[in-house]
């Protein structure tokens, strides 16, 4: 299991940043594309940041993690939210206007990205989006990291071999030390441009969520069904 407990607390006070700031660009990109109401689903919801902000805006909104942990966090953050524990590869997508899977979701495990933009596509209302960022393949992935909060200490040690990405995190906490490691699949962007055609998809790559730029290696791809990119 990743994001256990004590990751899941950890990611949400320390790292929540990255939801919070490409919140209004994503939304910005949403009503640009004339979607201003209507059901969103937030893949790998984590603590339910992202989830908060489109409730706020006045969408409805279907999340879904794989932890947990992060599902129970994110019920007290987007209490009006549809929440479920949930894999990308098993979840069933209803029927919406958008879906999003922003902070590397969708370069956890064996994701089956191909499949997933089918699905993606499918369950897509005409004029819909699919919006997501990628880690794309680069040794700039692989170093060393340590982050503090009030009561922890998160060391990580990144490693890359060819297109795969092992992330080792360790915590420490007055209570002792835990770890998780986490393995990423990267992906390369013309790659996955051609994916979300073969689905159907108009495709625009980008590089940041309005003013929230991602690190060096990293893509934002905008999927549209049915109307121009804009």
């Amino acid at each position: 299991m990743i994001y256990d407990e004590l990751l899941a607390r950890i990611h949400h006070e320390g790292f929540g940043e990255f939801a919070e700031s490409a919140a209004p660009g994503l939304l910005e990109i949403l009503w640009r594309h004339g979607i201003a109401s209507g059901l969103v689903v937030d893949a790998g919801c984590g603590s339910g940041i992202w989830a908060r902000e489109l409730l706020r805006a006045g969408f409805h909104v279907f999340g879904f993690d794989a932890s947990p942990s992060m599902i129970a966090i994110a019920r007290t953050i987007a209490p009006a939210a549809r929440l479920e524990v949930a894999r990308v590869d098993d979840v069933t997508l209803p029927r919406c206007v958008a879906i999003t899977a922003i902070g590397e979701i969708l370069n956890y495990g064996d994701t089956d990205l191909a499949d997933f933009f089918r699905r993606a596509h499918d369950a897509l209302r005409d004029g819909g989006l699919l919006v997501f960022d990628l880690a794309e393949p680069s040794a700039l992935h692989a170093g060393d990291g340590r982050f503090e909060g009030d009561d922890w200490i998160v060391l990580t040690h990144k490693t890359v071999e060819g297109n795969t990405l092992t992330r080792r995190i360790t915590m420490y906490t007055p209570t002792g030390k835990s770890e998780e490691t986490h393995v990423l699949r990267l992906h390369a962007r013309d790659e996955v441009v051609a994916m979300l055609r073969d689905a159907g998809f108009k495709v625009r790559v980008r590089r940041s969520y309005g003013t929230r730029r991602l690190p060096p290696a990293h893509s934002v791809f905008v999927a549209s069904i049915g109307l121009a990119i804009a």
